[in-house]
């Protein structure tokens, strides 16, 4: 889709409509073509949908980077492995307030969805919609998410593989102009696995 941002090119009313094909019980999938946004952009709006953004390994272009013109392909789908995206609960950012709260440094448009393996792991996508970076913070609740209130979560992102804080369950993303982070979640016993 064609647009000068992400407001305007993937509105996720219309991605929950037009793109996804669930609804009619089709796979989605979602070419990345097409200027003037780059693939990082576009991969955030698809994630952050339930649509499976069109993504195929090319080594020059799998970076473990956030940074606009890359796709790294080969952590995304190990991201989808270690979540077991086949059986994983999806919650979509229009369905999951009653799990998860989110607020923007910005106060703008922000989307945060997550893929759920109760009790075990928990795979999130925030995606920043603003043409400025923002800090996404998340709060968590724990046992509507099925783990142990006395089981300390630790987060990893999905693609730089930095370790990242998660403080009093909040967790604070530092997402890049249109950008996205996405990040595993679960006890440390299960981030190698």
């Amino acid at each position: 889709m064609k647009g000068e941002s992400l407001k305007a090119a993937y509105p996720q009313d219309m991605m929950r409509v037009c793109i996804s094909g669930k609804p009619y019980g089709l796979t989605e999938q979602h070419n990345l073509k097409g200027a003037p946004l780059q693939n990082q952009n576009r991969i955030g709006a698809c994630l952050v949908a339930g649509v499976r953004p069109g993504i195929h390994k090319r080594p020059p272009l799998d970076l473990p980077t956030y940074a606009p013109r890359f796709k790294p392909t080969s952590r995304i789908y190990a991201a989808w492995d270690w979540i077991d995206r086949a059986t994983a609960e999806w919650h979509p950012h229009w369905e999951n307030g009653d799990t998860i709260k989110t607020a923007s440094s910005v106060n703008g448009e922000h989307y945060v969805s997550f893929r759920l393996q109760r009790g075990k792991r928990l795979l999130l996508v925030a995606t920043n919609y603003e043409k400025q970076p923002a800090t996404i913070t998340i709060t968590l609740d724990p046992n509507k998410l099925g783990f142990n209130g006395k089981t300390e979560l630790v987060a990893e992102d999905a693609i730089t593989g930095d370790k990242l804080l998660v403080e009093n369950k909040q967790l604070r993303l530092d997402c890049g102009s249109e950008l996205y982070r996405y990040v595993k979640i679960g006890p440390a016993d299960t981030m190698s696995k």
